[in-house]
């Protein structure tokens, strides 16, 4: 570990290496390189691994989450947005297809 500011910064490697040595878990956790990249883009974000090994160590031995980490449905793209999306997609088709029509036509 790193020492910054008074607090300490977890590394990639010690991520990991905690991860690996926690004989508490009931699941064990998946190394994809999905996650890797996850976590390793979290870290050049300068985001907190150590809170990231909390919510994974709780996750691994089914504990409850706090309301912040918790499930959710997602916002930003309601169905009535995916509509309108979809019926605007439509009418750029249409049109183009009418421009590519008149093109032909032309003498």
């Amino acid at each position: 570990m790193t020492e910054e500011t008074g607090n300490f910064k977890m590394t990639i490697e010690a991520f990991f290496e905690a991860l690996a040595s926690n004989q508490d878990f009931i699941y064990a956790v998946a190394y994809t390189n999905s996650f890797k990249k996850d976590v390793k883009r979290c870290y050049k974000q300068n985001l907190d691994l150590n809170e990231l090994y909390n919510i994974v160590e709780k996750l691994a031995k089914i504990e409850e989450l706090p309301p912040k980490n918790r499930v959710h449905s997602l916002t930003g793209f309601g169905e009535e947005q995916k509509g309108r999306r979809a019926e605007e997609e439509k009418s750029r088709r249409a049109e183009k297809q009418k421009g590519r029509k008149a093109e032909y036509l032309k003498p």
